[in-house]
């Protein structure tokens, strides 16, 4: 006896669409209605032009079907084979053509990842909030997408315009999607105090989304480098919480020579503050005890002219 190999059953049913375009007087299940299954695409092909309601009677017009109005005039012709998928509300426009939500947030994808290439980031894009749908005026009307910021990640405000087949703006609608941007950044390895210098076993590397980061992310690049103010185990390194290490430090030895066009004395001093090559600082002469101000020479050396 041969063994049969078995195929899955097709399911039978008719899917109503949620929005639709209609040309011409009447709404038809044609207009309304895909098939799925054999017999389904038998029934349907059979009764597309079947009249469900009237249309609107104006180019642009619009009007809503109910699942109830649509289950009444099923009822007028022989029963569908398998179920009927029927939204509890179906919109319909006169002319033009119905842009699905899918499409939307697909062309509001290719915005923001364009815009975001940059970044260098894996960009996730979330939380759209945008139409369900959206009906152009005729059928060469397209949708554009911009935004009057500059597109950064996190919450982003976008406007969705509508032209009609001259390229004209008819109408704009307000939307965003949230942007996620993960990138690897230098965060602390262990707690830092302030002044700590920063060392590469200081510093540790973690995947974070740029949409909760608030300024700009120390790059790594020159120093030497401290930090400015205490930062936690895994806290991200901004360039805003680190400074560059000061050529002479607060509380150093240095010598402090005073230059003139025929002498130069040098006498030892204590640095009041901290300052880098071509700063100027608080010194205290430790001989006359006397405060005064001299421009970081190196490491070891302030000048007053």
């Amino acid at each position: 006896m041969g063994v049969g190999h078995g195929h899955a059953a097709t399911v039978e049913r008719l899917v109503f669409a949620d929005a639709v375009c209609v040309q011409g007087p009447q709404v038809t299940l044609g207009d309304l209605a895909v098939s799925s299954g054999p017999e389904s695409a038998v029934f349907l092909e059979h009764f597309a032009s079947f009249k469900m309601a009237d249309a609107p009677s104006r180019q642009g017009d619009r009007m809503i079907l109910a699942a109830d109005m649509i289950r009444a005039a099923l009822g007028r012709i022989p029963p569908v084979p398998g179920d009927c998928d029927i939204p509890s509300q179906i919109h319909v426009q006169q002319g033009g053509r119905v842009i699905a939500s899918a499409a939307i947030r697909r062309q509001v994808d290719k915005f923001l990842t364009t815009a975001l290439t940059s970044t260098r980031a894996e960009i996730t894009i979330r939380d759209y909030r945008i139409p369900d749908r959206l009906f152009l005026p005729d059928a060469l009307g397209t949708v554009r997408i911009d935004s009057s910021r500059a597109i950064a990640p996190g919450r982003v405000s976008l406007r969705i315009k509508i032209l009609d087949g001259n390229k004209m703006v008819v109408r704009q609608i307000a939307a965003s999607a949230f942007v996620d941007a993960w990138v690897t950044v230098p965060c602390a390895a262990r707690p830092l105090s302030r002044g700590r210098i920063i060392v590469p076993d200081t510093v540790r590397f973690e995947r974070k989304n740029l949409a909760y980061l608030r300024g700009a992310v120390w790059n790594g690049r020159g120093g030497p480098w401290r930090v400015k103010r205490p930062m936690g185990t895994g806290e991200v390194v901004y360039d805003k919480n680190i400074e560059l290490v000061p050529t002479i430090t607060e509380g150093s030895r240095v010598s402090l020579v005073f230059e003139g066009p025929t002498i130069r004395l040098e006498v030892p001093a204590e640095a009041l503050e901290d300052g880098r090559v071509g700063a100027s600082i608080a010194v205290r002469n430790l001989q006359s005890d006397k405060q005064v101000l001299a421009r970081v020479k190196d490491k070891d050396t302030v000048v007053v002219p």
